[in-house]
């Protein structure tokens, strides 16, 4: 009985690990095997993860370059000679380029939203806190400053924290 492993791949085929078989896994070719598939996948698993220590400016110079590489007609027409036309991955790539763009003006937008919601903020609390206090002075002139009430609320405030420590991640 053959090798299951040795077997052709073909079209709709699931792979030993449950994957789908797709036209662009590591190792996937016309005339391929189940076996150079998965040992193609074992090694891309079992290398270590650069991209993730990359910064931002990094993956995106990277990408960059791939797409600078593949639209290179020279290299595009190796490509093509080889069975792969990179068309597609060059428009796939640029629209997530845009994407990204576009994502990153949002975040822009946002970040600033957030700026002005917390300035906002930080000021109708103080302008409420000084209307409270001026309350509490009106309360004092009407009563007197001996008053049991004006006592407690001023031991209230008193005892209030002159530097609450903001919760970490929590909005200033």
């Amino acid at each position: 009985m053959p090798d299951p492993l040795d077997e052709p791949l073909r079209f709709d085929m699931i792979l030993p690990n449950g994957q789908p078989l797709r036209f662009d896994m590591p190792g996937a070719r016309w005339d391929g095997t189940v076996r150079e598939v998965m040992a193609a996948l074992e090694r891309k698993t079992n290398r270590p993860r650069k991209m993730a220590k990359l910064t931002d400016a990094d993956q995106k110079a990277f990408i960059n370059k791939i797409i600078a590489t593949i639209k290179n007609a020279d290299i595009k027409a190796r490509l093509i000679a080889n069975e792969w036309d990179p068309t597609q991955r060059t428009t796939n790539l640029e629209n997530g380029n845009t994407s990204i763009m576009n994502d990153e003006s949002l975040v822009t937008q946002l970040e600033a939203a957030l700026k002005t919601a917390v300035d906002t903020r930080r000021t109708d609390l103080n302008n409420n806190y000084d209307l409270a206090s001026a309350t509490l002075s009106l309360i004092e002139g009407c009563l007197g400053k001996d008053d049991p009430l004006v006592v407690d609320l001023h031991q209230f405030r008193g005892q209030l924290s002159q530097e609450a420590k903001q919760p970490a991640g929590g909005t200033p």
